[in-house]
């Protein structure tokens, strides 16, 4: 599966092939599997007993993701929420990423004129 790069870092498949593609391309090497499904060897991630919750509350979850020069991929984190997965977070954390504040809106700085 040939890859893009995208928005945000996120890469997408823009083509797929059974053959190598070229050197300069980016690709995750699959295989088929019995039902006819593409599988990439990255469709397991470890999460300790217990911590499931800390998934179950993300809106957003993204796997990163490195591809070697010869296509196989491993799974290096999971983003959940703008945030790498982090499994000591106690039950009562929020996962979610608070978004950045907006600063106020630009007000001139009133001038004393000179007596």
């Amino acid at each position: 599966m040939g890859l893009s790069p995208g928005a945000e870092g996120v890469w997408h498949a823009y083509f797929y092939t059974f053959e190598r593609p070229s050197s300069d391309k980016v690709f995750i090497r699959g295989t088929v599997n019995d039902r006819g499904r593409l599988e990439f060897g990255i469709d397991t991630f470890f999460i300790p007993e217990g911590k499931g919750f800390i998934i179950d509350r993300a809106s957003d979850v993204k796997v990163r993701v490195t591809v070697g020069t010869t296509g196989e991929a491993v799974i290096e984190d999971l983003i959940l929420d703008g945030v790498p997965f982090d499994p000591s977070l106690p039950p009562n954390t929020i996962t979610k990423k608070e978004p950045p504040p907006i600063p106020p809106e630009s007000t001139p700085t009133p001038v004393t004129p000179a007596r």
